[in-house]
């Protein structure tokens, strides 16, 4: 029959669970901001691209373009435009996520008197706040990746069509 842990061996498994769970929320928010960053990047970046694209062909270009790809081309810029709107919505849904678990997280004399009563419902996190603040994160960073991708589609019909 197996011997029963000691609470020392109960404390340490419960200390490496915590570091383990602290490591993973950090690489979590690590990932997410990096996420965040690259629509920054990828999206700022092709505006610019298409701007110097544009600027490099000269003044000649705006004689044999029709109005139609001219419309065409500021869909586009409307569009890289839109997934920058999306990643700086993620940054403020980040913010309203962290304010409400910073809002709800116990005071240390509070913890310590959850940790010995073994009962964590008394803390005031407000769920629905975080979970959907998360998940339209997720959402609007996905859209701005979707985003950005249909834009450099339609700008590569485009420029086929121009070149």
């Amino acid at each position: 029959m197996p011997k029963a842990p000691s609470e020392k061996q109960i404390a340490e498994e419960a200390q490496r669970w915590w570091e383990l769970s602290k490591a993973y929320h950090e690489g979590i928010i690590k990932y997410g901001f990096a996420s965040v960053q690259s629509c920054f990047l990828i999206n700022g970046g092709a505006i610019i691209a298409l701007l110097t694209l544009i600027g490099s062909a000269g003044s000649e270009i705006h004689t044999y373009l029709n109005d139609e790809t001219k419309l065409q081309i500021a869909n586009i810029f409307f569009l890289y435009a839109s997934g920058l709107v999306l990643a700086v919505l993620t940054h403020c849904l980040a913010y309203i996520n962290f304010s409400a678990l910073a809002v709800g997280a116990p005071s240390p004399s509070e913890l310590k008197k959850y940790e010995i009563e073994g009962n964590i419902d008394g803390f005031s996190f407000n769920k629905s706040i975080i979970e959907g603040s998360r998940v339209l994160a997720i959402i609007f960073v996905l859209l701005s990746v979707a985003v950005f991708l249909y834009a450099s589609w339609c700008a590569s019909n485009i420029l086929i069509t121009i070149f």
